[in-house]
């Protein structure tokens, strides 16, 4: 009869609740979490993913607590029938498919997780199982070797036990015979001691004969009334005198070694030699090994002083390099006597008993070391002088860095030497030698440049500047140069102040080295030259000391106002930059440079201005007091002085223009020339027609004149000369026609000395007019010449105005 379904319900959920129950353990001993499926209604838990997967036990979850839904796989009173009879009323055979497909992929799932669980564990018991084992048999072998020390332990105790027992009664004689026994030995090394003493002097193994001497001398003055203790510690003072003599035959050897010297002092004070006198004699062996290191570089400084003596030929001497000449005093004598401090001080000072005896013999040391150290500064000082005259910086920044680094840990070996002090001295002196001589090379250059300038200047042609390299090109080449040489000198310098020089990490020496060596020293120095220089140029050519062409005082104010308007700030900028100078409150500023460019080149182009101005009224002067104005011919021409002075002027004007921009003028129109011509040919005709200084008429012309004058602008002569064409040439013709107007109110005209002078006016009037910024200047002083030549005319008769143009184009 087949099982009730109800019967067969209740034996699956049985079977299922046992599954899952074991499952649960497993899952809860190995820490997993169990998955849990989704109730097929939608249960508390799995209510929002029931409609996506119709049901079915996909949605995996942690449910806490266990369901008693029939219908829910998972829940322990799960019925299989009943859940089966409600999925084919629910849903349709697809759906039915689909459910059964799903479950037999969690299916194989579960199988898989179980398998690989079940291996898991496997192997893991596996593992335990063979520890266990392994553990077994090690504690049955420690069981057995304890049992074994335990044995040894009890068999040890029994036999001293019965040595004890045995021995107690002889016990005391055995110590007495032992005390005996040593007591013997100790004699009989006393007995032999003057032997072995002598044995140990034999082989020259003096260490061992003091130290025998040294441990037996107690006893010897301990025991001393007893006759044998005495002959043998008068047989050992006598073998140890020889001893002390033969350590100090060692002392006084110049060939020993520093070892041997440091023996020998150790064991004269183990055997009560005065320190003192040994002292004496330390420092006196090594002054002799010092003075062989000095005297070689002693004498390879005097071969290098003395090598253009001696010649560049073939027995020329060879001497070393600054940086190897360093490298050697450095491994010769400042190793030598860093090691003859330290030993010093370990076998003298430190094994001073009283502080005088201290004190004493710390100033033998002292003036040991300074008057040595001192010596060896002296040769350092006088070797780098001379690479300083014709070596490389980086050589020597690195050869003093050597001697520095090397030298200042005497210091330490004896505080009061100064070493880092007088050594810093000489580093700053050589920085300072060095940067003079920088100084010299940027001097020379300087007017090497200048020099070059003039060259240039007089090998031009007059009248064919243009074709010519032009001023502007000559001083710009010099001052790039400059420039370029200032850069190269900066980058040399720097070497002193390098990241891996030890003494420029001194911030006294990099702030002095920066700021006083190189900022002032050099570069506010140099610039200030250049300014002093030109001032020089321009007192020696005003007081014609200097047979140059003025023209070299224009270059030298352009290069003066180049300096005001961007060379002085920078250059400054350079060196501050590469020197990283940051505090310029004790240090020339840039303004204060500037200034005294701004007045140089000032100064300098008033003085070219009235240098050409007065080279120009020199020949008008000449050219108006030689000539006989009164018996003169009638003008047909112009004066060749007049053309030359046009010449001259227009000269200078193109080579002013090389240098300096146009500058502002008056607007002019372009028949400005010709009509102010007109004006000064025909000027006060009517007043010059009728002048005669004996009539009223003569009188009211002079007084009209000087009422004019009176209304008329000042023109200052000596006026303030801009940094400009037009203000430049401005007061150069300022200047020359002041002078012929001087020339002419000393001269008395005729006729035709007047009418000539009309025709230099109004040649000069015609050409002169475009070189200045105010064209009426020129022509009120053209107007006042040819005004002071009708004064002083003794017979005023002027020229018609059309004649003196004709003459003047024709001219």
């Amino acid at each position: 009869m087949p099982p009730s379904p109800s019967k067969e319900a209740s034996n699956s959920a049985d079977s299922s609740g046992s599954v899952r129950r074991n499952r649960g353990m497993l899952a809860s001993y190995y820490g997993l979490q169990e998955h849990n499926t989704a109730d097929c209604d939608g249960g508390v838990a799995a209510g929002e993913s029931s409609s996506a997967h119709n049901g079915l036990p996909g949605s995996i979850h942690a449910d806490p607590l266990p369901s008693d839904d029939p219908c829910d796989i998972d829940s322990p009173s799960f019925n299989p029938d009943l859940y089966l009879h409600k999925m084919m009323k629910e849903k349709t055979l697809t759906q039915l498919m689909d459910t059964e497909n799903d479950m037999v992929k969690q299916i194989r799932a579960l199988d898989n997780d179980m398998q690989t669980l079940v291996y898991e564990n496997y192997n893991k018991f596996i593992s335990a199982t063979d520890t266990i084992k392994k553990m077994k048999t090690d504690f049955r072998k420690m069981e057995t070797e304890m049992r074994d020390l335990n044995e040894s332990m009890s068999q040890i105790s029994t036999f001293s036990s019965t040595i004890n027992t045995t021995l107690q009664g002889s016990r005391s004689e055995i110590q007495k015979l032992s005390s005996v026994h040593r007591m013997l030995k100790k004699l009989k090394l006393l007995f032999e001691l003057p032997s072995r003493i002598s044995n140990c002097i034999d082989v020259r193994a003096y260490s061992q004969a003091v130290r025998y001497y040294t441990r037996s001398a107690r006893i010897l003055e301990k025991y001393e009334d007893i006759q044998s203790f005495r002959a043998i510690r008068e047989e050992c003072d006598a073998i140890i005198v020889q001893l002390v003599d033969r350590l100090k035959q060692q002392l006084a050897e110049k060939n020993a070694s520093p070892r041997q010297l440091t023996q020998a002092v150790e064991l004269l004070l183990e055997l009560g030699e005065p320190p003192a006198i040994l002292c004496s004699e330390y420092l006196k062996h090594a002054q002799d090994k010092l003075e062989t290191d000095l005297t070689s570089l002693e004498s390879q400084v005097n071969r290098v002083t003395n090598d253009s003596k001696e010649g560049t030929g073939n027995n020329a001497p060879i001497y070393m390099d600054v940086l190897e000449f360093v490298d050697i005093g450095c491994n010769g004598f400042v190793t030598n006597i860093s090691l003859v401090i330290s030993t010093y001080h370990n076998l003298f000072i430190k094994s001073a008993i009283s502080s005088e005896s201290v004190a004493t013999i710390t100033d033998q040391l002292e003036q040991f070391a300074r008057t040595n150290v001192g010596r060896y500064i002296a040769v350092i000082e006088k070797r780098v002088n001379n690479e300083v005259e014709a070596g490389s910086t980086v050589f020597l920044v690195r050869a003093l860095d050597r001697f520095y680094r090397r030298l200042v840990p005497l210091d330490k070996l004896v505080s009061t030497l100064n070493v880092s002090e007088n050594s810093m001295k000489l580093i700053s002196a050589v920085g300072k030698a060095m940067c003079t001589k920088y100084f010299n090379i940027l001097k020379d250059t300087f007017t090497d440049g200048i020099l070059q300038i003039r060259q240039q200047i007089v090998q031009q042609t007059p009248g064919k500047v243009q074709s010519k390299i032009t001023l502007a090109d000559m001083l710009a080449a010099v001052e790039q140069t400059i420039i370029e040489k200032l850069k190269s000198v900066l980058t040399s310098l720097h070497a002193f102040c390098g990241s891996d020089i030890t003494f420029a990490c001194r911030t006294q020496f990099n702030n002095q080295f920066a700021q006083q060596f190189v900022r002032e020293g050099v570069v506010v120095a140099f610039i200030k030259f250049i300014l002093t220089h030109a001032v020089e140029m321009s007192e020696k050519v005003e007081q014609k000391s200097m047979s140059q062409s003025p023209i070299i005082l224009l270059v030298m104010s352009r290069l003066c106002q180049d300096y005001n308007q961007m060379s002085v700030s920078y250059i400054l900028s350079i060196a501050d930059e590469q020197f990283s100078i940051t505090d310029k409150t004790k240090l020339t500023p840039v303004a204060a440079l500037s200034d005294l460019a701004r007045n140089t080149a000032k100064k300098i182009v008033t003085q070219f201005t009235k240098t050409q101005g007065l080279q120009i009224s020199q020949m008008i002067r000449k050219s108006v007091e030689t000539r006989d104005w009164i018996n003169t011919i009638e003008p047909r021409t112009i004066r060749a002085v007049m053309k030359r002075v046009v010449e001259d002027i227009t000269l200078l004007d193109i080579q002013v223009g090389q240098l300096y921009e146009e500058g502002k003028r008056k607007e002019k129109s372009s028949d400005s020339g010709k009509r102010s011509m007109s004006r000064v040919s025909g000027m006060r005709q009517p007043n010059i027609r009728n002048y005669n200084p004996s009539s009223a008429s003569g009188f009211n012309s002079t007084l009209m004149t000087n009422i004019q004058k009176l209304f008329s602008e000042r023109i200052d002569v000596f006026d303030a000369i801009q940094f400009n064409k037009i203000s430049i040439m401005t007061g150069i013709i300022k200047i020359c026609l002041k002078t012929l107007l001087e020339c002419v109110r000393l001269r008395t005209f005729g006729k035709f000395g007047l009418q000539q002078m009309q025709v230099d006016a109004a040649y000069l009037q015609m050409y002169l007019w475009r070189f200045v910024s105010d064209e009426t200047l020129v022509t009120c002083l053209l107007d006042e010449i040819v005004t002071s030549a009708a004064h002083r005319c003794l017979d005023p008769s002027p020229m018609e105005p059309s004649v003196i143009e004709l003459i003047c184009e024709r001219g």
